[in-house]
């Protein structure tokens, strides 16, 4: 089941459980550590179980056992009706390893799959996954770069093999660079790119609302040059790791 924070639900400090959008009763698992007892609505699960009955932006009555001790909290369940999803699967482990890598070397194979909930369209992909971003990086909440094995259009974008997943760790408002991409589109700039907000799972585990853009590149991004702008960077600063050279699937 997606990751659930603390916050405020309904004004009282709740638990808060956000989950992609609307499913049939059994679509979410609850996952948990196997030696603690869990109750909802005084329903015992087993890690692993389908999430039997819930109603979102209702209160409902979660008690956790674990090593004899009992701690019992209000929850509730809030759908991202209006924003698409973005669903990485990737190895178990590979995540905190790919996150731990502040020089992004560490791309990993993985499935992407985007949810649009005014289209009810799926869009699954293979591709390979990496960090992104510099003093960004030293943000809880990390930005990535998804490359795949084809141009694909996500939302209505520009076609691209090479995407960014922009985290937005440094601004709270999730605003600045929506604004400015939307201003440069607006204004008819030459190489702005696209953007669109989603929400990010990665192996089940909410991470965030994020900003897809397509990446401004002439090799797979979303700018269509002559010439390999990556090759040119590396023959003209040979120290500089770009991420032009991707493992074969």
């Amino acid at each position: 089941m997606p990751f659930a924070s603390d916050g405020e639900g309904e004004g009282d400090g709740a638990l808060c459980f956000f989950l992609p959008f609307p499913a049939e009763i059994g679509a979410y698992r609850i996952d948990f550590p196997k030696d603690d007892k869990v109750y909802i609505d005084g329903d015992e699960y087993s890690s692993g179980d389908a999430l039997l009955s819930y109603v979102a932006g209702e209160k409902h009555r979660l008690e956790i056992i674990r090593h004899r001790k009992t701690v019992s909290r209000d929850m509730v369940f809030y759908y991202g009706d209006n924003i698409p999803v973005v669903s990485v699967d990737i190895e178990d482990g590979a995540f905190e390893k790919m996150s731990a890598d502040p020089m992004h070397l560490d791309k990993k194979s993985s499935n992407i799959t985007l949810v649009d909930p005014k289209t009810h369209l799926n869009t699954s992909e293979y591709c390979y996954i990496g960090g992104h971003g510099g003093s960004s990086w030293d943000c809880d909440k990390k930005s990535f770069e998804i490359s795949l094995l084809r141009p694909i259009s996500f939302l209505g974008m520009r076609a691209a093999e090479k995407w960014t997943l922009i985290s937005n760790g440094m601004d709270y408002s999730n605003l600045k660079n929506r604004v400015v991409y939307e201003a440069a589109s607006q204004v008819g700039m030459e190489y702005s790119t696209d953007c669109e907000y989603v929400n990010l799972y990665v192996n089940g585990s909410y991470q965030g609302l994020y900003l897809l853009t397509g990446r401004i590149s002439g090799n797979g991004g979303v700018i269509n040059f002559d010439h390999d702008l990556d090759v040119e960077n590396r023959m003209l600063n040979p120290d500089v790791i770009t991420d032009s050279s991707l493992p074969e699937p």
